[in-house]
């Protein structure tokens, strides 16, 4: 964990500890406090930080940083190994619990810095490649808002046409041949399709 955190859990194998709060109550995810925090703001604290503490960029090995991360997720992972045998309640577990996702997500987004990925960018594509292949209309819009075509309040009905479309181009990709002749008239139809749906997708979607 960060410097200045109070590791609360270490130590103890067998019986209950007396938690150590080293914040107030509200302070962490685990209180009442709401951040609003996107993931470019993250990552723009996280640079500033980072340059001052380790004085120059690329110091740590990219080995170096997933090697920290683990160490987080493996800190968070003790935690939940203890509620789950009742040496504390998850209430009690909450605070220093909030702090170790903390860190992994620092140091993932750190990371990610590191190979040049942006962590929202990567989360938002991924989620929505989840959704297409479980024919899902859940979709995280580029502005960073969700939609579902189910209905409710985040209803647009727009999903139904790029769900529509993803369905059509992962269609016409079971369809390929990978040893076929490319001058081949299915492989020649193929790619129309697929131009096809891609004119008709910029159309539709902007």
């Amino acid at each position: 964990m960060g410097d200045g955190v109070t590791h609360a859990m270490e130590g103890y194998e067998s019986s209950p500890p007396p938690l150590a709060v080293t914040v107030k109550p509200g302070e962490l995810g685990g209180g009442n406090t709401h951040y609003d925090l996107s993931f470019d703001q993250l990552r723009a604290a996280n640079e500033a930080r980072r340059h001052k503490i380790h004085q120059q960029k690329g110091k740590w090995s990219l080995s170096d940083w997933m090697t920290a991360l683990c160490g987080e997720v493996g800190e968070a992972a003790n935690i939940i190994k203890k509620v789950r045998r009742q040496d504390f309640t998850l209430d009690e577990a909450r605070v220093d619990l909030a702090k170790e996702f903390g860190d992994v997500v620092c140091y993932l987004d750190l990371l990610a810095s590191e190979c040049g990925i942006n962590l929202g960018s990567a989360v938002a594509d991924k989620f929505n490649e989840v959704s297409r292949r479980h024919n899902h209309t859940t979709f995280i819009q580029p502005d960073g808002n969700w939609t579902d075509t189910r209905g409710g309040e985040h209803d647009n009905p727009i999903d139904y046409t790029r769900l529509y479309l993803c369905q059509a181009s992962d269609a016409v990709d079971l369809l390929v041949d990978e040893d076929a002749d490319p001058a081949s008239e299915a492989s020649v139809l193929i790619g129309r399709i697929r131009e096809d749906l891609k004119s008709l997708e910029l159309e539709l979607l902007g």
